[in-house]
């Protein structure tokens, strides 16, 4: 049940509660949506990865940066998002000691539903 913020306990609720109230939902309402069409297998940041370099095409390593995350953590993370076919690691033809990660045909598929499910439009 949503409530506005006058009538939680009484009090106004603090902006960044609301905020973190709104990212909760957000998260689950993707997850249920991506686990209805068959990704239940994402892990907890893979969403946010795959609609990063699917969308925006931005680089690995800000997206990395964005999240937070450690380098072996977010090392865990693309070699998960490989294995399970979202991703696809790819030598940089300009610069052969680099390596390129983008998103496969299952991942772009994922990220399609990501983005689908975050429209305010969208039922769920």
């Amino acid at each position: 049940m949503v409530r506005k913020a006058r009538e939680f306990s009484g009090r106004e609720v603090p902006l960044p509660a609301l905020l973190r109230v709104a990212r909760i939902a957000t998260a689950q309402r993707i997850r249920s949506a991506l686990e209805d069409a068959g990704y239940e297998d994402l892990p907890a940041n893979g969403p946010y990865v795959l609609s990063a370099i699917s969308d925006a095409g931005l680089p690995l390593a800000a997206i990395i940066e964005h999240l937070g995350l450690s380098k072996q953590a977010s090392g865990h993370l693309v070699d998960l998002l490989v294995l399970r076919g979202y991703l696809d690691r790819r030598v940089d033809p300009e610069d052969r000691r680099r390596l390129l990660v983008h998103a496969t045909e299952r991942g772009e598929a994922a990220a399609l539903v990501d983005r689908k499910s975050t429209r305010l439009n969208s039922s769920h």
